[in-house]
């Protein structure tokens, strides 16, 4: 499964749903069925949590004051990333925790 954030500013070609070197405001990175169930976690009890360990880039949760960060790090090369926060509204936490469960279940299905 694939985790994109976009900021409402974005450049490059970002616009397209693309993310380049180029682009700024838009970073997505891959996240293995192995990986999600701990990323769900971090949402619903609303603890911080980062997996580095991801093929070309980085994903982390850390609570705030009302909601979570929600950090992606893409990675094109040595010494090129683009990183892109947004923060998550506590309204809209657990209702993506429940949205990445059902994306779970169904990558787990394929699986089998």
């Amino acid at each position: 499964m694939n985790v994109r954030i976009t900021q409402p500013d974005a450049t490059g070609l970002g616009a397209h749903g693309l993310t380049t070197l180029n682009s700024r405001g838009v970073a997505e990175v891959g996240v293995t069925t192995t990986g999600l169930p701990r990323l769900v976690e971090a949402l619903t009890e609303r603890i911080a949590w980062e997996d580095t360990g991801l093929v070309l880039g980085a994903l982390a949760v850390a609570p705030d004051a009302d909601g979570v960060m929600v950090r992606v790090t893409e990675i094109h090369g040595r010494d090129q990333e683009v990183t892109v926060s947004m923060h998550l509204p506590e309204a809209q936490r657990l209702p993506l925790a429940s949205a990445l469960c059902r994306a779970l279940d169904v990558a787990r299905g394929w699986e089998d």
